[in-house]
């Protein structure tokens, strides 16, 4: 494990170093560079926690013309930010595949015709290589993030030091 933790993090460090994006980065910002890079539209939409429960936290569908990115309405908006970060780490990386069946989509997004997702990634468990690096940038993206810094700095002490402890695993180098 802590192999590949090291091999997952070389990835995002030269992932993160040819983004050719300014540090930091409003999340607005991010998502606007993303829509301008894909050439279409990224549309964030909250699903109820409800429909989501036993569900994945986060789910990304490509369409054609868009793609969708769904969280947990009722996730506090440090944790809605990382998971969208999360999902757009997918996106990023260009991972693609159905590990979410159709029966859990119709219940996620009823308004969304199976024939027009072209990609559709969803997960509730972070045990492969593929999610462990797909975490590991998220987290990055996260902490480039000046709205998510300013966020963290009204965090409380113990937040914060939490924080602290992630920021120096995550940025880590031997």
């Amino acid at each position: 494990m802590a192999r590949s933790l090291e091999v997952a993090r070389r990835r995002v460090d030269a992932f993160m170093d040819a983004l050719p994006i300014e540090r930091p980065w409003s999340f607005d910002n991010f998502i606007g560079w993303m829509e301008a890079e894909r050439g279409r539209p990224i549309r964030l939409e909250p699903v109820d926690a409800a429909v989501i429960r036993g569900a994945p936290c986060g789910l990304w569908i490509g369409r054609e013309h868009d793609d969708v990115v769904m969280y947990a309405a009722d996730a506090s908006v440090y944790l809605r930010r990382h998971i969208i970060y999360h999902e757009l780490a997918h996106i990023l990386r260009g991972d693609s595949g159905l590990n979410v069946d159709l029966t859990t989509l119709q219940k996620l997004a009823p308004d969304v015709r199976p024939e027009t997702v072209r990609s559709l990634l969803g997960r509730a468990a972070y045990d492969d290589e593929v999610e462990q690096e797909a975490e590991l940038l998220a987290t990055r993206l996260f902490l480039a993030d000046s709205g998510a810094v300013s966020a963290r700095s009204k965090a409380g002490a113990k937040q914060s030091v939490r924080v602290s402890r992630l920021n120096n695993v995550v940025w880590s180098r031997s």
